[in-house]
């Protein structure tokens, strides 16, 4: 299987028409679409660090939920963006890039599908908002009622990271899970029958605004709550070519400290 074909596979299962609005992924770095793929590192982002592990490991493809390349770049002159020097780092050791993200969020097999099933919810649906070409998010149950401070140490053990509890102040049995930045997703969790939502960050007033509504808020961090992507992304391209060597990239891209 060569970048294009494996491009075009990707994007039959995540169509493109489901991600965001604002949202632009894809085949972004294409030395040679020809080229055959063996090896992949999967990464939650395109950094200094993954990029050199692609190239370290021989990967033919750098493979990643946040996209670069996001606003108009006018030159490929390393020295004038971060994106400039990343893509032409990847462009001058042959590596392809592949970003998958809102798509990947909503997509069946994806971010927040896997979030759902690593804290074991029952009866898991798509939830959204209003605005959406389709829902991001999902919501379900718990196996059985758990007070805020329960839950949230059971979404931190199951992740392996720090969490953030607001708490709503009644057990939580009913849960909506959306990796990453959820501040469009709060209303509609406000208006829901849920009793809590799972993300990775949201502002300080929309935090006091859960309270106020008697909603939990649990927040894993964006990183801690999307580096899942490299376990679901994993999963789907063996589906898609049992032969692939496939490494994950799970490092933190820059030193978190929390004291005292």
């Amino acid at each position: 299987m060569n970048i294009r074909s494996l491009s075009d596979a990707l994007s039959a299962r995540f169509p493109e028409k489901d991600r965001a609005s604002f949202d632009f992924d894809g085949l972004q770095v294409c030395p040679d679409e020809g080229r055959e793929v063996r090896r992949i590192v999967t990464a939650l982002d395109v950094t200094r660090e993954s990029v050199a592990a692609a190239i370290d490991s021989g990967a033919d493809l750098l493979l990643t939920h946040h996209p670069i390349l996001f606003s108009p770049v006018r030159t490929l002159d390393p020295a004038s963006s971060m994106d400039a020097d990343l893509a032409t780092t990847l462009l001058k050791n042959s590596v392809a890039l592949i970003t998958l993200h809102t798509r990947f969020d909503a997509g069946l097999g994806g971010i927040n599908d896997t979030l759902a099933e690593k804290l074991s919810l029952t009866c898991v649906t798509p939830f959204g908002t209003a605005d959406e070409p389709t829902p991001l998010g999902r919501i379900g149950n718990l196996k059985m009622p758990l007070s805020p401070e329960e839950f949230a140490q059971e979404v931190g053990r199951v992740l392996g990271t720090h969490v953030l509890l607001t708490s709503g102040g009644s057990p939580v049995l009913r849960t909506v899970v959306v990796g990453g930045a959820a501040g469009d997703y709060l209303e509609a969790t406000l208006e829901s029958d849920a009793d809590a939502i799972v993300t990775g960050e949201l502002s300080h007033h929309r935090r006091l605004l859960a309270a106020y509504r008697k909603k939990t808020v649990i927040e894993a961090g964006h990183f801690g709550s999307e580096i899942v992507f490299c376990e679901a992304a994993e999963r789907v391209l063996l589906e898609i070519d049992p032969t692939l060597d496939v490494c994950a990239f799970s490092k933190t891209p820059h030193e978190v400290a929390i004291l005292p």
